[in-house]
């Protein structure tokens, strides 16, 4: 019976770990010099401004469903939101393809088939 709690516990930790990462990432993509106003980014992103509202206040929290269907909404790639420190400015296309360039054991054409795939997953997403 232990176990089961310890268990229980680590899994808990770890779920609200991931929970205040997802907050983090969102709270950074809505910056206000950028949009505006929260209503600006729910308008722009066709998301409720009030969901957006208690999720950005910690009193709703951020599931694995909600944050895979923000980030389709947002136009994110699958699980970005799970990533500690995203930055806003980043590319997530562009990070993507330099790593799919860093990989050695790809060859030159599997790596612009590759990348091909991203871009046009990126393209599809706008």
């Amino acid at each position: 019976m232990l176990v089961y709690f310890a268990d229980r516990s680590l899994e808990t930790n770890g779920m609200e770990k991931v929970a205040k990462i997802r907050l983090e990432n969102l709270r950074t993509l809505i910056q206000p010099e950028k949009w505006g106003s929260v209503a600006k980014f729910a308008r722009e992103h066709d998301l409720s401004e009030n969901e957006l509202r208690g999720l950005l206040s910690g009193n709703r929290n951020i599931g694995e469903k909600k944050a895979r269907k923000l980030e389709s909404e947002i136009g994110l790639p699958n699980g970005c939101l799970d990533i500690p420190g995203m930055e806003t400015g980043a590319d997530p296309a562009k990070e993507i393809e330099e790593a799919i360039n860093r990989a050695d054991f790809l060859s030159t054409a599997e790596k612009k088939s590759f990348i091909g795939m991203v871009h046009a997953i990126k393209a599809r997403g706008k």
